[in-house]
């Protein structure tokens, strides 16, 4: 199991089959599931984006 993190925007993180595809990208994974272990945002500069912990 591998942990990796993702800063999307709010639209993307809703979206599972663009977080796999971005998850396949930077693991170069094909087949595999995912959870999603920590959310957070960062608002700190427009626009905003959401921290995913993979």
């Amino acid at each position: 199991m591998q942990t990796i993190q993702l800063s999307v925007l709010p639209e993307e993180a809703v979206n599972n089959n663009f977080l796999k595809q971005e998850i396949a990208q930077e693991l170069n994974f094909i087949d595999f599931e995912f959870k999603i272990l920590k959310r957070s945002i960062d608002a700190r500069r427009k626009p905003f984006k959401i921290k995913l912990k993979i």
